[in-house]
């Protein structure tokens, strides 16, 4: 949620979502804001990555590391659209558009 409020910050800015990636680039690492997470703390469970972004939309994704490995991959999109890979198999099906169980 963090990273989304830093695209928001970043479109406010710039008038587009593009370029909020490392060097200057439209995906993969954030350059805007960590790219771990929680920010707090040593111990870090997710890799944050821009996975998409225009000028008008972004897909974010967390992917577990560590103790959290197992847990499925989790997205969050410009629209407020929630996806986790509950079975862990990287892809999202019909069924987990949510971030609960």
């Amino acid at each position: 949620m963090g990273l989304a409020s830093a695209m928001e910050r970043h479109y406010a800015t710039n008038n587009s979502y593009l370029g909020a990636a490392s060097g200057g680039g439209d995906t993969g690492s954030p350059a805007i804001y960590p790219d771990e997470a929680p920010v707090d703390g040593n111990t870090k469970y997710y890799d944050l990555t821009i996975e998409s972004a225009s000028a008008g939309s972004y897909t974010l994704r967390a992917v577990p590391k560590g103790a959290q490995a197992g847990d499925g991959m989790l997205e969050l999109d410009s629209t407020g659209a929630r996806r986790w890979d509950a079975d862990g198999d990287s892809s999202f099906d019909s069924d987990e558009n949510t971030w609960s169980e």
